[in-house]
């Protein structure tokens, strides 16, 4: 079992703080496309997928799983979010990287 390590947030304050720094992220994305021919869509997923394990972690209670369509898969976002982050990752297979 994963202590809480004495946070006070329960789910129902941490999800939307989440869901918003998600969004955040996304909207950086976007405003970025385009704007640097050396763009590394990867730096993105060094943001999202810790945001998405700390979902995991508050409400499960257990270690997420590495792989981020799994640890999608169990995350409760708001469609338009999750739609946004797959397109990210064929984005990233598009560039030749891995879909984990």
């Amino acid at each position: 079992m994963i202590s809480s390590g004495g946070m006070t947030d329960d789910y129902n304050s941490v999800s939307p703080k989440m869901t918003a720094h998600i969004r955040a992220t996304l909207d950086h994305v976007a405003r970025e496309e385009g704007a640097d021919a050396e763009f590394k869509l990867k730096r993105y997923f060094y943001a999202i997928r810790p945001l998405l394990a700390l979902q995991w972690i508050y409400e499960r209670q257990s270690l997420p799983p590495m792989n981020l369509q799994r640890l999608m898969s169990g995350a409760q976002l708001p469609a338009e979010i999750g739609d946004a982050i797959l397109g990210l990752l064929w984005r990233k297979l598009a560039e030749g990287g891995a879909m984990n």
